[in-house]
């Protein structure tokens, strides 16, 4: 066999498995998108609970660093984030959050850009996190837990780019 043509196989199978790798990715964020869209920063605005999972997707987590049962957020145009979180279940609307937040001290701010919220901590400078925010665009199930149009799904990873822990959110009214 030619120097020449043992390259070009070589080169062709490059290409097919490049091609092949390409349409299988495709296939798979094609599917996982039908579901969710990047979030533009006006999708954010607002309060905003936790969704409970069941046992099943909790697994979805490798660390739980926020261990409270129940959360509620306060997203704000203007930068400022706050969250409340509790053991207890208690029924909090909006109207409640907005109170409880315009009277909390703003030590939470972010910036957003193209699907990644980017958080500081005025108390922990050092401290900063970065998440991932999607919404749910169309009514679906996954292992029992309902995600519907308008959620917000957070995720944050760990140094090496895997997500270890997602935050599923629906908006208070």
């Amino acid at each position: 066999m030619k120097k020449g043509y043992k390259w070009s196989l070589i080169g062709l199978g490059v290409l097919i498995f490049i091609g092949i790798t390409y349409f299988i990715a495709h296939a798979y964020f094609k599917n996982k998108m039908e579901y969710y869209e990047v979030a533009q920063k006006g999708q954010m605005v607002g309060y905003w609970e936790l969704v409970q999972w069941n046992d099943e997707m909790k697994k979805q987590n490798k660390i739980n660093p926020w261990p409270f049962n129940y959360q509620w957020f306060g997203i704000y145009e203007d930068g400022r984030f706050y969250s409340y979180m509790a053991n207890e279940k208690a029924d909090i609307g909006a109207t409640q959050l907005e109170k409880l937040f315009n009277s909390a001290q703003g030590n939470i701010t972010y910036t957003y850009d193209q699907g990644l919220m980017k958080v500081k901590y005025t108390d922990f400078p050092n401290i900063k996190e970065v998440w991932a925010v999607t919404v749910v665009t169309k009514k679906t199930e996954k292992n029992g837990v309902e995600f519907l149009p308008g959620d917000l799904i957070m995720s944050i990873a760990n140094e090496k780019g895997e997500t270890v822990y997602y935050r599923h959110l629906r908006k208070v009214s």
